[in-house]
């Protein structure tokens, strides 16, 4: 991404390029800008997006989305000592097979989270033009290790993040049906906070 930065609008993933306005180089030299140093943003669950696709599995590829219900980004003095974190309503499900869609609800809601998952990251790391941002999701006893590669851009009173991953599980036990030697997952995260 570049670094050319009109009014209200700053790019947060990345290094200037070289000859770019040294104020911004400077503030941005560790990934972040000044002013979103030490500041906490809140996700506003209705623009909010986790959309999710498989490869094929059994009759096809499952593509969908659940809700998000929270979000929140906690900035630090680097990215390093930030923190990300994001809840996903489980029993929301939207997806292209029906069936998921019912059976799904009903797995998850007499846990104890009642059918929330939560994103917290461990850790935040510029690469290259990105921000590279690792965690674990989690619903009771499943722990799903994530690695998101993201963007975050500023953009008048609101601050954005696009991220994506993509995971292979194996061995991938279903309720009623024969386990699946592999499935490859991919996510497509959007998070829309103000602060």
């Amino acid at each position: 991404m570049g670094v050319q930065v009109p009014p209200r609008t700053r790019t947060c993933t990345g290094l200037p390029a070289g000859g770019a306005n040294d104020e911004v180089e400077s503030v941005m030299a560790d990934g972040l800008s000044a002013n979103l140093e030490n500041t906490t943003w809140q996700g506003e669950p209705s623009q909010c997006k986790f959309n999710f696709s498989t490869s094929p599995v059994f009759i096809g590829s499952l593509k969908g989305s659940f809700p998000v219900t929270a979000a929140q980004m906690k900035f630090g003095s680097t990215p390093q000592t930030s923190q990300l974190t994001f809840s996903l309503d489980l029993t929301g499900i939207k997806s292209s097979f029906s069936m998921v869609d019912s059976q799904l609800p009903n797995l998850v809601k007499n846990k104890p989270s009642k059918g929330l998952a939560t994103f917290t990251s461990t850790d935040i790391a510029p690469s290259d033009s990105n921000w590279v941002i690792k965690g674990e999701l989690v619903s009771d006893d499943i722990k799903i290790p994530m690695e998101l590669t993201a963007t975050g851009d500023e953009v008048g009173d609101e601050f954005v993040i696009k991220a994506s991953a993509k995971r292979t599980f194996t061995a991938v036990k279903l309720p009623m049906a024969p386990e699946i030697p592999s499935v490859d997952v991919s996510v497509d995260l959007e998070l829309y906070l103000t602060s």
